[in-house]
């Protein structure tokens, strides 16, 4: 293993020069005598996960735009501020961006930012709040979200201890912003390698599941309402699957989805948004994980369980083809109901149907 610091340039000029220099975040704040607090290096890998990079940085008078990257007069800061943390994914989230001027002004928050997928949510943007709990007086500022998120999320970080919130629309303005860096996310600069914070994972863990309710021991997590990657013989597996319990976490309190999963020993569920909610299941539960041939995910569940110790399996169910105009990772895909269920059932001392 390699310990690697963000101290080298930041060459990315070929995507960023449009919105100005690409500029490193902690040299910014090194020039104009910011705090920032390192609080975790990078450690990178050969294969598997890297150990993601920590840090809560203090900057003044920014723009924020795209997914939390930061606008400076003549500059940006987006490096360590994004779930897709390298070269030809963060160009993506550039793409066609124009800065603008704003009339939104706030005077001073802790950035969340945010997504209204709740996996995205969930892996990227709670867990970077989790950094702030090495600096608890973070705990008594407003958290900037961004414009039109589910109230929901509120209560998530309410669960943290987060009580003040403020939203606004991409390019409000800052005077003083508090930053917690994205510390689950793929690519340390340029290498495609996911890295994840273990701490952040178990702070949140731990803050949710205190005072849980008991919830069942067999899950089946349904997207029978999503709009894609939708397992079509879905009814056919759920019969198969005797003795779980059928959810659709849409909709649901956060004490609820918590209490869903706390207690299982099993849960079933196709990638997606649901995914991370993992999180909080037992470090013996065995998570089965249901996808189409073409999305290679290497975050939610699968990350959970590398972190937690859990028991994880992935099916590749048989992609359904339904036109170009629909994207090969969100095509909708069927499972052999066969393997699916001796998995789950093989080891489990349990009578299959």
């Amino acid at each position: 293993m390699l310990a690697h610091r963000m101290s080298e340039p930041v060459k990315v000029s070929q995507y960023e020069s449009a919105l100005g220099e690409a500029l490193s975040i902690e040299d910014y704040c090194s020039e104009r005598g910011y705090p920032f607090s390192d609080l975790a290096p990078v450690v990178k890998v050969d294969a598997g996960f890297g150990k993601a990079r920590e840090f809560v940085a203090y900057v003044e008078n920014v723009q924020v735009f795209s997914e939390g990257f930061l606008a400076i007069p003549g500059g940006t800061m987006i490096r360590g501020l994004s779930q897709a943390n390298y070269g030809h994914g963060i160009a993506a989230k550039l793409i066609g961006v124009e800065r603008r001027d704003s009339e939104d002004e706030i005077e001073e928050a802790v950035l969340c930012w945010g997504d209204r997928n709740f996996g995205h949510f969930i892996f990227q943007y709670l867990t970077r709040m989790a950094q702030c709990m090495a600096m608890p007086f973070l705990l008594d500022k407003p958290v900037l979200l961004k414009r039109g998120l589910p109230d929901s999320y509120k209560e998530w970080l309410r669960r943290l201890g987060f009580t003040r919130f403020v939203e606004a629309d991409e390019w409000v303005k800052v005077k003083r912003l508090w930053v917690p860096a994205i510390c689950n996310y793929r690519g340390h600069y340029e290498d495609m390698t996911p890295y994840l914070s273990t701490k952040s994972c178990f702070t949140v863990r731990g803050k949710l599941l205190a005072g849980q309710g008991a919830g069942p021991e067999l899950v089946y997590i349904t997207r029978r309402n999503a709009a894609h990657r939708k397992v079509l013989n879905e009814s056919e597996l759920i019969a198969a699957l005797e003795g779980f319990t059928v959810v659709d976490m849409e909709g649901m309190s956060v004490q609820a989805q918590v209490d869903t999963v706390a207690s299982a020993k099993v849960i079933v569920l196709s990638a997606g948004a649901s995914s991370p909610i993992t999180m909080f299941a037992p470090k013996e539960c065995k998570v089965v994980e249901l996808t189409n041939a073409h999305l290679k995910g290497i975050f939610g569940s699968v990350a959970w369980a590398y972190l937690i110790g859990q028991d994880f399996r992935q099916f590749r169910g048989e992609t359904v083809e339904e036109g170009p105009e629909k994207e090969k990772i969100n095509r909708n895909f069927r499972v052999d109901v066969g393997a699916v269920k001796r998995e789950v059932f093989g080891e489990l001392e349990l009578e299959a149907a």
